[in-house]
């Protein structure tokens, strides 16, 4: 990552969850060592589930899922934790002359997130997920990027997670934001204007 970019300036205190120094053993580094490996683990297994429909069939949900495995275990948009307090998962993209870079940004407690309120940071992970899809279909690059349509597709994606959910008559009960995007997108991604809708692909080599 370049220390010059804007991403570096806001998230300073950020790092690749693959990356913390191994010869660092102070209590600070150790601590954050063991929150990273604890969200790596829980991260992947809350995408290998999205992408399998064995747990979730929703075939639009599960070959995003598959293209969004690739992008981040390909270091397309690797998944990194930051210090900074962030009310969830993250997606950032920044293109600038021929520097590009993304991630997906954890906060350091998201683990803690995850096992107080699931289904709210399954459904940010799917939205996130489909701005990775649009950082890799060159949706985000000059001339293209449209934040709004970026937007309406995620909240898409997440409000068809949602439906999922709520069909499953588990006693789940959407909270204030997550009651304003089924409001939005009740058909949730039919909901989505089809000239901004496209299939996600798969990922290519």
């Amino acid at each position: 990552m370049e220390e010059d970019t804007l991403f570096s300036k806001i998230f300073g205190a950020a790092a690749d969850l693959r990356k913390l120094p191994a010869e660092e053993t102070s209590p600070e580094i150790g601590r954050l060592r063991r929150q990273s490996l604890e969200i790596e683990e829980l991260f992947t297994q809350i995408v290998d589930s999205l992408r399998n429909p064995l747990f979730t069939p929703l075939p639009p949900i599960n070959d995003l899922m598959r293209l969004f495995w690739d992008l981040v275990g390909r270091k397309i948009t690797p998944n990194i934790i930051t210090t900074d307090p962030l009310s969830g998962i993250n997606f950032w993209a920044e293109i600038k002359g021929n520097h590009r870079f993304a991630s997906v940004i954890c906060p350091q407690n998201w683990g803690e997130m995850v096992r107080v309120d699931p289904i709210m940071q399954f459904g940010g992970l799917v939205s996130v997920a489909s701005k990775a899809a649009d950082y890799y279909s060159g949706k985000f690059e000059r001339g293209v990027y449209r934040e709004q349509h970026v937007q309406q597709r995620a909240y898409g994606y997440e409000a068809e997670y949602l439906r999922f959910i709520r069909s499953l008559n588990i006693g789940w009960e959407p909270n204030e934001y997550q009651s304003k995007v089924l409001h939005a997108y009740p058909n949730g991604l039919d909901s989505v204007d089809p000239r901004v809708r496209y299939k996600v692909g798969s990922f290519q080599e």
